[in-house]
Parts: C-alpha cells; structure tokens; sequence
C-alpha cells in the first residue's frame, strides 16, 4: 500500500520494525502554490506485532518541509494550512491501512 505513494526502507531495532519512507510532493491548494510555495512529507512508521493478539499496532509520524518553486531548499514548516494539507494526507494513508487496501 505505501508503495503507490512512496519508497521506503524498512528496518528492525528493539523488536519494532521501523519504515522510513522518501519524500514526495505535498499537494497544496491554489492560494499558496501561485505563491511558489511547495511541500514535501515523508513518513516514518513503526510497529511491533503481538503475536498473541494477531495484531499490529501503529505509529505514524511524518515531516513536512516548506520550499519556493526554483529553489532546492526545504525546511521544516509551520505554515498551517500546509501542516493540514500534511494531515489530511496521513489521515488519507491510515484509513486505507485500516482497510487493508
């Protein structure tokens, strides 16, 4: 299922498997890409398997990085409606997750 969106690397470190994802493009509303405003998010999800229960559980973090068109520099953002944009793109994620899609 991430594959459609990104590539990721999986590893294990203390019985969690962890998935660093790469970044793709965000994409942002009209308002703010007529600025020159751009976004990327990355997602990093780990998990451990309960055996006993036949269940996973969880954890998803992302970043979200703030740019301009024609410059290849990103930083961190705090830029509200790209943080909701970021949201509504994990929240997207996790519900085809719990769909098994």
């Amino acid at each position: 299922m991430l594959a459609k969106y990104f590539n990721y690397l999986p590893h294990e470190n203390n019985k969690l498997t962890y998935l660093a994802t790469t970044y793709i493009q965000l994409r942002l509303n009209k308002k703010l890409t007529d600025r020159g405003v751009q976004a990327q998010l990355a997602l990093l999800l780990s998990f451990p398997y309960d055996p006993a229960a036949g269940m996973y559980s969880f954890h998803v973090q992302y970043l979200a990085n703030e740019g301009r068109a024609l410059s290849d520099e990103l930083r961190p953002t705090n830029n509200g409606e790209i943080i909701g944009a970021a949201k509504d793109f994990v929240d997207k994620i996790v519900a085809e997750m719990k769909a098994g899609r």
